[in-house]
């Protein structure tokens, strides 16, 4: 389930519903970490506010953020929230009243990232102009190096750009190694410079 129509969240029938829940939509940001959360109420009665949760199993889910509700409202809200999660899983909502009342949305399934695909080099061989493209979310930072075979570092920095190109034109004809660090973990890529 990956959305819904007009869709209330409580849990007494004799009291009115806490909020009108038009939508609920988690969602991977392209080929990146980053996963993006969107829901839109109608109207909020008594809402203090949404409590983000994660299961990778729909068995235990852990909560991820907290999320101030409008307290009482007719107007139309809509509502977003961002997280870097590579991990594959499901997302809910847990609603909470003023008075402590819980509720709950339907669950959305998010896919995994694999970041070991997501990291381009190319053209692979190159002759003149090698460009990277990296999976960065947000304001993450990527330290790169770039070694021949021998061990010798032939360039070496950081960047928080998803987009890098180098003129490789004057590089020795060979095989190359690069490697990316981030939070998540280091990739390696082998291009060869053949002119």
């Amino acid at each position: 389930q990956t959305s819904f129509s007009s869709w209330s969240l409580g849990n007494n029938s004799n009291a009115q519903l806490p909020i009108t829940l038009l939508s609920f939509d988690a969602k991977r940001i392209g080929q990146t970490p980053e996963v993006l959360l969107q829901w839109r109420t109608a109207q909020e009665i008594n809402n203090k506010g949404f409590e983000i949760e994660f299961s990778p199993d729909m068995q235990t889910f852990t909560t991820l953020a907290f999320i101030d509700g409008a307290g009482n409202t007719t107007t139309l809200r809509t509502y977003e929230w961002k997280v870097i999660n590579p991990t594959a899983g499901y997302y809910r909502l847990k609603q909470i009243d003023f008075n402590q009342t819980l509720s709950y949305s339907g669950v959305v399934f998010v896919k995994g990232f694999d970041n070991s695909y997501a990291i381009t080099l190319m053209p692979n061989p190159s002759s003149d102009y090698l460009s990277l493209s990296l999976p960065l979310a947000g304001n993450e930072t990527a330290w790169l190096t770039i070694c021949d075979l021998h061990g010798k570092v032939i360039w070496q920095g950081s960047t928080q750009e998803r987009d890098l190109r180098w003129n490789v034109s004057s590089w020795a004809n060979g095989v190359y190694l690069l490697q990316v660090r981030t939070s998540r973990g280091v990739e390696y890529r082998k291009f060869v410079v053949n002119k």
